[in-house]
């Protein structure tokens, strides 16, 4: 175009719009700038300049242009997309839905009016509506690979795990390393505990944007599902330095915190902290890394702020009580046991940690009665088992130890630690039989 119209001394109005458009692609912004003004009459030209203020960021002149734009030219369909388009960029969903709707509405607008209409209903997280938008594009546009992978999105948000894979390989049909879509299927292989297929997609797509934090994250969970926590700290830590998400930095810090890497771990998280001061979820991990560290103070003042910040959550009653119970101060610690369990009476950890404080206090009973409680709570809470089993022991009930073992194993057969617990209750029986089964159960 540019070949075929720069130079020439009496273009039209139209033609001078399709050279300012050629130089728009090109990114010869004062060039198109210039010959949309002289044609400011027509919706093309407006459509133009609204796209120059867009891109340099005057959001309230690329609103006046392309308005005036479809003032001038409601059938402009390139003006009704670019509209809707600069609406989703503002996060002003309903305009840009009804710009999508009347795009639909102009001949040859349906299916991109559809799909758009698709992506808006996805965004305000109303996905029985996007549903019904890909449905129909689809139908009509089976090929097409962005309907698959909007398909795709709505898919994983239903929940509908393994038919966002069914759409994305719909896409990875034609487009094998379709980006956007490496990162879904990243997210659906990790949800399936498919994760040398998660880390293999999130790597490619990782090589392509190594910018992406998102999916930096998402490989780091998919690593740290494998136990391989060196390879998280890793690929995080180049990350770490100009990041503004506290949660890549709760994720490197607590991996930190599990390698050893207690001071690392501290300066990281207080990061986080910094960044999110409402998150309570960060301030007990932030906790727990004092404790690592050993400042134990600190870590009491961080758990108290957890709590100011939201008195909702026991986890920082949790960790409060066992660090009372670590100091030796087992009534403070039954006062925390007690405030988690009033939180969450669901949780079998609130009786079980106010076992822990009633057997620092040498007060059996109670202990067992609460440890009795947890096992109402969660029938397959270890810990309670285990401790119930000690006391019986130390009662010198080894009959009744080895059957809360033999109990416990009936519902998770594979736990080691319950089966050689077994074993060894019935060698004190003098059930060798039963012992030698446990043990060859453990090595088969």
């Amino acid at each position: 175009v540019l070949d075929e119209l720069e130079g020439e001394a009496d273009l039209s109005p139209a033609l001078k719009v399709l050279l300012a458009d050629a130089h728009l692609q090109a990114g010869q912004f004062q060039l198109a700038g210039g010959l949309y003004a002289e044609t400011a009459d027509l919706a093309g030209a407006q459509l133009g300049q609204g796209t120059i203020a867009w891109v340099q960021g005057d959001l309230e002149q690329a609103t006046q242009h392309l308005e005036r734009s479809l003032e001038l030219d409601p059938s402009l369909r390139e003006a009704w997309i670019r509209k809707a388009e600069f609406d989703l960029t503002q996060r002003n969903f309903d305009s840009a839905a009804a710009a999508f709707q009347a795009l639909s509405a102009l001949p040859g607008g349906e299916l991109t009016g559809r799909l758009g209409l698709a992506r808006t209903s996805l965004l305000l997280g109303d996905l029985v509506v996007a549903s019904e938008h890909i449905a129909r594009f689809l139908a009509q546009a089976p090929g097409f690979t962005g309907g698959h992978y909007i398909d795709a999105l709505i898919r994983h948000q239903q929940g509908d795990i393994d038919g966002a894979e069914s759409a994305l390989r719909e896409v990875q049909k034609t487009q094998p390393d379709h980006e956007p879509s490496l990162l879904v299927m990243g997210a659906v292989k990790l949800q399936q505990g498919q994760f040398g297929q998660a880390e293999d997609n999130l790597r490619r797509y990782l090589a392509r944007n190594r910018s992406s934090e998102a999916a930096a994250k998402l490989l780091a969970a998919v690593l740290h599902r494998q136990g391989d926590l060196a390879e998280v700290a890793t690929l995080l830590s180049p990350y770490s330095g100009g990041t503004a998400d506290p949660q890549l930095l709760a994720m490197l810090g607590a991996v930190q915190l599990q390698l050893g890497e207690t001071e690392q771990a501290v300066a990281i998280l207080e990061r986080a902290v910094s960044m999110a001061p409402d998150s309570a979820m960060l301030r007990n991990q932030l906790a727990l890394g004092l404790l690592s560290a050993g400042d134990e103070s600190q870590a009491r003042v961080m758990l108290a702020s957890a709590l100011a910040v939201d008195g909702q959550q026991y986890e920082s009653d949790y960790l409060s009580a066992l660090l009372y119970l670590k100091e030796g101060n087992p009534a403070a610690a039954l006062d925390a046991a007690n405030a988690m369990a009033a939180k969450h009476a669901n949780n079998p950890s609130g009786p079980y940690l106010r076992g822990l404080a009633y057997l620092a206090q040498n007060k059996e009973a109670q202990a067992s009665q609460a440890f009795a409680e947890a096992l109402r709570i969660q029938q397959d809470f270890y810990p309670a088992v285990a401790h119930l089993a000690r006391l019986a022991e130390q009662r010198g009930d080894v009959q009744k130890a080895a059957s809360l073992y033999r109990d416990y194993l009936r519902s998770q057969p594979e736990h080691v630690e319950a089966r050689l617990a077994k074993a060894g209750m019935s060698r004190r029986l003098g059930d060798e039989v039963s012992a030698e089964q446990d043990l060859q159960l453990l090595v088969s």
